[in-house]
């Protein structure tokens, strides 16, 4: 698992033909609006497409999914405008997502 931190939301290397799942994590919350502790779950595909569903409804809120054309355009929204200290992403191992990918 790759762990990002802040504004640091450079992909970290992984093959380029699978989908890369991640979490977002908040020891913050200074909106009260998303909450702490994991808040997102996410999927960035082969083409940058971006893929983002909240975690809302797990503690008696609303979920939404979202797509963004890009990476950078899904942190734009979701990291840069949060303080450095309380956003870190989590990238979980193409191999603990779908150990079966890597064959196909």
């Amino acid at each position: 698992m790759s762990t990002l931190s802040g504004h640091r939301f450079a992909l970290p290397p992984g093959p380029p033909n699978e989908p890369r799942v991640f979490t977002l994590w908040r020891r913050g919350d200074e909106t009260g609006v998303s909450g702490t502790g994991r808040v997102l779950d996410g999927v960035v595909f082969h083409n940058g497409k971006v893929v983002a569903c909240w975690r809302s409804d797990l503690h008696g809120g609303h979920s939404s999914v979202v797509i963004y054309d890009t990476w950078e355009g899904f942190c734009a929204v979701h990291i840069t405008p949060h303080p450095p200290e309380q956003t870190d992403l989590k990238f979980l191992s193409n191999s603990a997502v779908a150990p079966s990918l890597a064959s196909s």
